[in-house]
C-alpha cells in the first residue's frame, strides 16, 4: 500500500489547480504531460504521481458509481446522472 503525505496531496492539488486556470490556448494537456507536471510540482517520483492520479480518478469513479457526488473547492464538481438513450 502506497500512502501519500497531505503536503503531498495537497501540492499535486494546486497543481492540477494551476493547469486548469492556464489561459493559453494550447493544445491539451495529456494524462503524461499532467503526471510529468504533478510530479515536479509535488517533488516526487513520476511513479508517485501517476499512482495518485490513478488512485483519485479510480476513488471518484466508485463514488460515482454509487450516485455519490465529489466536490473539490475551487477546483471542479463531479455528479452522474442518468440520460435517455441517443436515437
Amino acid at each position: 500500500m502506497i500512502r501519500f503525505s497531505l503536503k503531498t496531496l495537497v501540492a499535486a492539488g494546486l497543481t492540477v489547480g494551476a493547469i486548469v486556470l492556464s489561459a493559453a490556448p494550447v493544445a491539451a494537456m495529456n494524462k503524461q504531460n499532467l503526471i510529468t507536471t504533478m510530479a515536479k510540482d509535488a517533488v516526487i517520483s513520476i511513479s508517485g504521481a501517476s499512482k495518485a492520479l490513478d488512485f483519485f480518478t479510480a476513488n471518484t469513479a466508485k463514488a460515482l458509481k454509487k450516485s455519490d457526488r465529489v466536490s473539490l473547492v475551487g477546483f471542479s464538481s463531479f455528479s452522474a446522472s442518468n440520460r435517455a438513450a441517443r436515437s
